[in-house]
């Protein structure tokens, strides 16, 4: 069978065919309440290719804390976290703001990643945001951004950031 002649369902089993077992019990059992639910196998293939697609996201950029975390570590309220924007912060599928740890340093963000954010805040999505500073960059000698930035490479991830920046608003 072609994979265009597959269904939902079966397209979203094949990606997680060489998934751990605990990954397949959790799938397994969402297939079955989301059937329950009364939802077609269309909708219940749609669920789990978002579902597989959210996981493999957190493997990247995750993992995260959450608002009332991070108003802990940085001694502010949930409210003040949420309108910074020298943050990077994830909406989740529940609504909710999910914050990378990699962010932070101690109690406080990681020098120069406050400047960082605010030259590229609004030029790409947050997740976006968050695989650029987490995947190898070739001008940072195949280090991710953050990296650098932890090893005091402020200049060199800022002119990546601006070439990032400048790519996306070009």
């Amino acid at each position: 069978m072609a994979t265009t002649d597959k269904s939902a369902l079966d397209e979203a089993l094949d990606q997680v065919e060489h998934a751990d077992e605990r990954t397949v019990r959790v799938a397994l059992d969402l297939i079955r309440s989301l059937q329950c639910a009364g939802l077609s196998e269309q909708a219940v293939g749609e669920v789990l290719e978002q579902r597989y697609a959210d996981q493999r996201w957190s493997e990247h950029i995750g993992p995260f804390l959450r608002s009332r975390d991070v108003a802990r570590l940085l001694g502010l309220t949930r409210q003040a976290v949420a309108k910074r924007r020298d943050l990077l912060a994830i909406r989740t599928g529940r609504g909710q703001l999910a914050y990378p740890v990699w962010q932070f340093h101690g109690r406080r963000p990681v020098d120069g990643f406050a400047e960082l954010m605010r030259l590229l805040d609004g030029v790409a999505k947050r997740t976006t945001l968050a695989s650029w500073f987490v995947s190898p960059h070739p001008d940072l000698d195949a280090r991710s951004p953050i990296d650098a930035l932890r090893h005091g490479e402020r200049a060199a991830v800022r002119h990546a950031a601006q070439a990032f920046h400048d790519a996306f608003t070009a």
